[in-house]
C-alpha cells in the first residue's frame, strides 16, 4: 500500500478535483484505492455525497473527526471503522477496481486548538516532545489496521496549510504531490512550501533519534513525486503561452514537475462534482479531458511506482 499526501499552500488549486480523478481513474483500471478527507472545506467528501446524504447519513458518527475526538481525549478507535463506499462511484466502477472515501468534517477546522491542548497538558519539554511525535505519527498507525490491508492506494486530500492534521497526512505518507494553478500567485510560494515540508520531516527525524525512539519508529524519507499544473488553459493543442511560461519557469528553477498538466474545464468539473462521480468515470464527458486525465494518471502511477521525484 503506498500512501500519498496531496496538498498546496493556497487553495483554489484544484486539489481535490486532482485527488477524485486520480483515485476514480486508479481504480477503474483495477486498483484498489481509498480517499481521505482532512480539509475541513470537505469538498472531496461533497465530490461523491450531496450535502444531504453527508448532513443525514455521515455527519454524526461517519466522518474522520470521530477519529480526531478519540486521539484528542486519548481513547482508542479505529479508523477502519469510518470506511464508507459511495453508491454512485461504485456503480460506475463495477467489477473493475474499488473506491472507498473516509468523509471529512468541517469542524476539523478547529483541531490544531485541541489537539495541540493534549500536547500542553505535559511534564517538562522532554514529555512535550514525546506527546508531539506520538500525536504526529497516529495516524501512520491507524493505517496499518487489518482493514486498510488490501487497498494499493490512500490518497489523502491536505488542508492548505501545516496544521496538526497536515503533519499527521505527511508522516503517514510514502508520497506527495502539489497541485497548483500556473499563474504567479499560486507557483511563488512552492519553493517555500517544498522547503515546509523538508523541515516538517527532518524534524519528526531529529525529534525521534533524540529521543531514543528510532528503533521502532524508523526515520521518514518520503518522495516528493512533484508538482501537478492544474486549470491549464490551451489553444491550437499547446498550453496558452502565459501558462506554458510559469510551468517552464518552475522546471528552470529545478522542481519536480509531471510532464502532464490537467486541463481547465470548469463546468465539466464543477458538474460532476455536482453528480457525485468523477469526470474519469462520466459517460459523457469530453474525449480531450478524459484522455487527459488517463495520461494524467499513467504518469502519476509510473512515478509511484518507481518513486521518481525527490526523496527527503
Amino acid at each position: 500500500m503506498k500512501v500519498i499526501s496531496v496538498i498546496n499552500y493556497k487553495g483554489g488549486v484544484g486539489k481535490t478535483t486532482l485527488t477524485a480523478n486520480l483515485g476514480a481513474e486508479l481504480a477503474a483500471r483495477g486498483q484498489r484505492v481509498l480517499l481521505m478527507d482532512i480539509d475541513p472545506q470537505i469538498s472531496l467528501t461533497l465530490s461523491f455525497y450531496r450535502p444531504a446524504e453527508w448532513q443525514h447519513g455521515l455527519r454524526e458518527n461517519g466522518t474522520i473527526l470521530r477519529w480526531f475526538d478519540a486521539v484528542a481525549g486519548n481513547r482508542k478507535a479505529r479508523l477502519g471503522d469510518l470506511i464508507a463506499t459511495p453508491p454512485r462511484v461504485d456503480e460506475a466502477i463495477g467489477q473493475r477496481g474499488r473506491l472507498d472515501l473516509i468523509p471529512g468534517h468541517f469542524r476539523l477546522l478547529h483541531e490544531d486548538i485541541r489537539q495541540r491542548g493534549r500536547v500542553g497538558g505535559a511534564r517538562g519539554i522532554d514529555d512535550t516532545r514525546r506527546r508531539m511525535v506520538s500525536l504526529s505519527r497516529q495516524l501512520a498507525v491507524a493505517l496499518r489496521e487489518p482493514a486498510f490491508e488490501d487497498y494499493d492506494v490512500v490518497l489523502i486530500d491536505c488542508p492548505p496549510n501545516f496544521g496538526i492534521a497536515t503533519r499527521m497526512a505527511l508522516i503517514a505518507s510514502d508520497c506527495t504531490v502539489t497541485p497548483t494553478r500556473p499563474d504567479y500567485l499560486s507557483t511563488i510560494g512552492l519553493r517555500y512550501f517544498f522547503e515546509s515540508y523538508d523541515r516538517v520531516i527532518s524534524e519528526h527525524n531529529r525529534e525521534i533519534l533524540s529521543l531514543g525512539e528510532s528503533d521502532h519508529d524508523p526515520q521518514l524519507h518520503p518522495v516528493f513525486l512533484g508538482v501537478v499544473f492544474t486549470m491549464v488553459r490551451f489553444l491550437s493543442g499547446q498550453p496558452v503561452r502565459q501558462h506554458h511560461m510559469v510551468i517552464q519557469q518552475a522546471r528552470a528553477e529545478e522542481l519536480p514537475v509531471f510532464d502532464t498538466v490537467l486541463r481547465f474545464n470548469a463546468a465539466l468539473y464543477d458538474e460532476a462534482g455536482e453528480g457525485g462521480i468523477p469526470v474519469a468515470l462520466g459517460s459523457g464527458g469530453n474525449p480531450e479531458v478524459l484522455a487527459n486525465i488517463q495520461d494524467l494518471t499513467t504518469e502519476f502511477h509510473k512515478r509511484l511506482t518507481n518513486d521518481e521525484g525527490v526523496r527527503l
